[in-house]
Parts: C-alpha cells; sequence; structure tokens
C-alpha cells in the first residue's frame, strides 16, 4: 500500500524516518530539517496553510525525537553505574 503525499516536503521527510539504521540517518535528518525549515518560512510570509504548518511542526518534533533516540541508543546510558544499551 502506498502512501498519499499530501506536501513537497514530505518525501524528504519519509526517507529521514524510514530507515533507522543507515549510515546515512544523521544527513537524511539534516537534509529534511532544511526543506521543513524552508517550507515553514515560506508559509510564514503569505499563504495561510494552518493544516500544513501543524504537519511541519509535527515533522520537525518527530525527527528531533528519532535524532534524540537514535543518539541515545548508539551511545548508551549510564543505570547504577553500568553501562546499559535499552
Amino acid at each position: 500500500m502506498k502512501t498519499q503525499l499530501k506536501y513537497s516536503w514530505q518525501p524528504v521527510y519519509l526517507a529521514a524516518v524510514s530507515d533507522l539504521t543507515a549510515r546515512e540517518l544523521g544527513r537524511r535528518i539534516a537534509t529534511a530539517r532544511s526543506v521543513i525549515t524552508t517550507r515553514a518560512e515560506e508559509l510564514a510570509n503569505g499563504k495561510n496553510e494552518q493544516a500544513e504548518r501543524v504537519a511541519l511542526m509535527d515533522a520537525l518534533f518527530s525527527l528531533r525525537f528519532v535524532e534524540l533516540y537514535m543518539r541515545r541508543l548508539h551511545q548508551g546510558h549510564q543505570i547504577n553505574g553500568k553501562l546499559s544499551r535499552r
């Protein structure tokens, strides 16, 4: 089943979050963040597209979550003096 995309920036976003094991995840996230931020700036300067603004903010939040989650997985963290990878 193919996902219907409504906005021009969605393919870049989906590429960034579709394969969380990809070596290029950081680059994909940075590219998606750049495209999404540019689109958000375009909308701020004119069109009244509230639904797309909400989708843009959701996408940025999701990218940040994935970025922090993957960083945590790769770095591990201390629990009771022991290194743990949850």
